[in-house]
């Protein structure tokens, strides 16, 4: 069952390329990315894949991705994965390269570097009750803000029953930068006046334990560097 989504919250560091994030489940990701992925090595999970015998692993075809994201990941616990481009990159892991995969899942944070030569892999995502913490690393943080702008605009779908118009990219990049603070978005506390859609957005700080965000959000809110709107007005996305 699909959980009710009250606020996103995302803490960044670009230099990095990672996200910490609140809000945004697997399917989410999966459905929102502009360019669809190949494979998935799974590395923490319940989802019963191919196995692949020489690493040991369970992966799961291109063609079986959106079944994926259909499954209720929430109820793994642990979820854990890169993707890869192609089967035969399976092959040609080495001892090495199975003891750094196993370390990232191990630790959501890798060894040396997240994106493996061999693999080719453009994403590394690691979620502990999915949609309550998630961590990704992104070749190109671009796509991480691009499944951000369609959960923002899916989340208040019901507020508009036009379609909203894309964010510039700018704007989203605005957004990745406000991530560096801890961007607070408060889907929830969206309102529509007759030209506009406002939805309430703070930095609040930088915060791996969503516990601790998400229960004290109103003292966090109070001490926030930066509080404005992303408003929706005039056919365009814009911050105020």
């Amino acid at each position: 069952m699909r959980r009710l989504r009250e606020i996103i919250y995302i803490n960044g560091n670009i230099d990095e390329k990672t996200f910490v994030f609140y809000g945004i489940e697997f399917r989410d990701f999966i459905n929102y990315l502009p360019n669809p992925i190949d494979h998935i090595l799974l590395l923490k999970h319940e989802y019963l894949g191919d196995f692949h015998y020489p690493t040991g692993f369970q992966y799961v075809k291109d063609e079986e991705v959106l079944e994926l994201a259909k499954e209720e990941v929430y109820n793994y616990g642990d979820f854990c994965w890169v993707d890869f481009e192609d089967e035969k990159n399976l092959d040609e892991l080495s001892k090495q390269d199975i003891a750094e995969v196993l370390y990232l899942a191990h630790m959501y944070k890798p060894l040396k570097t997240p994106f493996f030569e061999k693999l080719n892999n453009r994403f590394a995502y690691c979620a502990h009750d999915d949609g309550w913490y998630g961590k990704i690393y992104c070749k190109d943080i671009e796509e991480f803000g691009h499944v951000l702008e369609k959960v923002i605009k899916n989340s208040i779908l019901k507020l508009r029953k036009r379609k909203l118009v894309d964010m510039e990219s700018n704007l989203k990049e605005k957004l990745l930068k406000l991530s560096e603070d801890g961007l607070l978005i408060e889907v929830y506390k969206t309102y529509k006046d007759q030209r506009s859609i406002w939805i309430p957005i703070h930095t609040i700080g930088k915060f791996t334990d969503m516990d601790l965000m998400y229960n004290d959000l109103k003292i966090h809110k109070a001490k926030a560097k930066f509080q404005g709107y992303l408003v929706h007005q005039s056919k365009r996305w814009v911050l105020k």
